[in-house]
C-alpha cells in the first residue's frame, strides 16, 4: 500500500507539472506511473 502521505507528495508534484521525485522510497513511488523516481 502507499502511504498517505506519499500519495500527497506526488499528487502535489503532478499538479505543478513536476513528473520527477528524488527520493531514498523508491519502492512506494515507483508504483505511481506518471512518476520518475530518483534515487539518492
Amino acid at each position: 500500500m502507499i502511504e498517505d502521505r506519499d500519495i500527497l507528495i506526488a499528487s502535489i508534484a503532478l499538479s505543478f507539472g513536476e513528473n520527477r521525485i528524488v527520493t531514498r522510497n523508491i519502492k512506494h513511488f515507483e508504483r505511481i506511473d506518471e512518476i520518475e523516481v530518483v534515487s539518492y
